[in-house]
């Protein structure tokens, strides 16, 4: 699967960094990507105009970041659940 354009992308060539970030006029989504180390799974929700919830797994091996507006969370093995 692609990753889409404004959802995921590689800050490292062997992608063993990931970046998310959600763009758009967002509501719900959920995406997942394929990786060699195992799925990265997203799913955001908007819970108000400049507010987001956030469940994202990132596989062993693949560490990354969530941006949203300023807000940038640091992100590691498992699962990660959050509102910014």
């Amino acid at each position: 699967m692609t990753p889409p354009a404004d959802r995921i992308m590689s800050r490292q060539e062997t992608f063993q960094a990931a970046r998310v970030f959600p763009g758009g006029p967002l509501l719900i989504t959920r995406d997942n990507f394929a990786h060699p180390a195992g799925n990265i799974d997203i799913s955001l929700r908007r819970v108000s105009i400049n507010g987001i919830a956030a469940t994202i797994f990132l596989p062993g091996g693949v560490s990354g970041e969530f941006v949203w507006a300023r807000d940038r969370i640091a992100l590691s093995l498992g699962t990660h659940e959050f509102e910014v």
